[in-house]
């Protein structure tokens, strides 16, 4: 990605704590939903999203080609 992209994410309740994020055309759009009981699990909370996404980019710092 070129430094001079723009990065934008829409969101999307679909109901209740369910929500659809859509990255843009190139990437597929994703369900996110709260755990039982508050939501109904049918997709990754945002706790996990945030904790993939920590993992990743700390992931990616320690890799060298």
């Amino acid at each position: 990605m070129s430094e001079d992209a723009e990065i934008s994410v829409t969101i999307t309740q679909q109901r209740d704590y369910q929500f659809l994020v859509d990255f843009g055309e190139t990437i597929p759009q994703l369900l996110v939903d709260e755990s039982a009981p508050i939501g109904s699990g049918q997709g990754p909370s945002p706790d996990q999203l945030l904790l993939a996404a920590v993992a990743n980019c700390m992931s990616a710092s320690l890799f060298s080609p």
